[in-house]
């Protein structure tokens, strides 16, 4: 865990959901931006968070079982350690 931006890894990583929605404060989403912009993993994480929200809010793939849904959860679970 890294701090960049004022901001440590676990934290960023605990806000991405609020980050990704827009339901931060604009001194927070800043500070989040600029740890983004000079952390790597967690830029590469967050990237990979906001691309399934956003697939999720649309209609999924037919072929989207449940055991890729698994997948996909343990992808990003992992990621984050």
């Amino acid at each position: 865990m890294r701090e960049v931006g004022g901001i440590r890894c676990d934290a960023v990583l605990a806000s991405l959901s609020d980050y990704v929605d827009g339901d931060l404060d604009v001194a927070t989403r800043e500070r989040i931006a600029t740890h983004l912009a000079g952390c790597p993993e967690c830029e590469r994480f967050g990237a990979g968070f906001a691309a399934m929200v956003s697939a999720l809010g649309q209609d999924p793939p037919p072929d989207l079982s449940p055991e890729r849904v698994a997948a996909l959860a343990a992808l990003l679970r992992d990621g984050a350690g």
